[in-house]
Parts: structure tokens; C-alpha cells; sequence
């Protein structure tokens, strides 16, 4: 995955976000997201200065707080 390849994913999905209106996620589903991808064998929590990376679809743990987001590989859902 390059890094290309990661900021269209991402400008993506921001794109689909803002065009539903923004909706963010509540904290609970934040923190559900986020120990998924905690536990999940692609996720390398060095990245990104410490905000971690999932290294199988180049996601960041930014996308946890987009509502309209969902994990390329299904392992969380959207929730809007």
C-alpha cells in the first residue's frame, strides 16, 4: 500500500462523511472500533507517530471516528 494509495482511501472516505453530513461515532463505538483493530494482525500501533496504521488497508485510526466509515477488510461496520 503506498502512501498514495492511503491518502485516496482516506480523502475517500472523508468525502463520503462530509456528504452525509459528518456524523461522528459516540465514544463507545470509538473505543469498540478501536480494540478491534488493537487485536487485529495487520494493525501496527507505531505508525503515524503513535496513532497507529492498519498495514493490510492502510487505514488510520482517524477513520475510527467517521460514522459513515467502515473497515475495508470487515472487521467493524459503518454505524450510520
Amino acid at each position: 500500500m503506498t502512501l498514495l494509495d492511503m491518502a485516496s482511501n482516506f480523502a475517500s472516505s472523508v468525502a463520503q462523511w462530509a456528504k452525509a453530513g459528518a456524523p461522528v461515532v459516540t465514544e463507545e463505538q470509538f473505543k469498540q472500533r478501536a480494540d478491534i483493530c488493537n487485536r487485529c494482525e495487520f494493525f501496527d500501533p507505531a505508525a503515524f507517530g503513535g496513532r497507529g496504521r492498519c498495514t493490510k488497508c492502510g487505514c488510520s485510526t482517524y477513520k475510527l471516528f467517521l460514522a459513515t466509515s467502515k473497515c475495508p477488510i470487515e472487521k467493524w461496520d459503518q454505524v450510520v
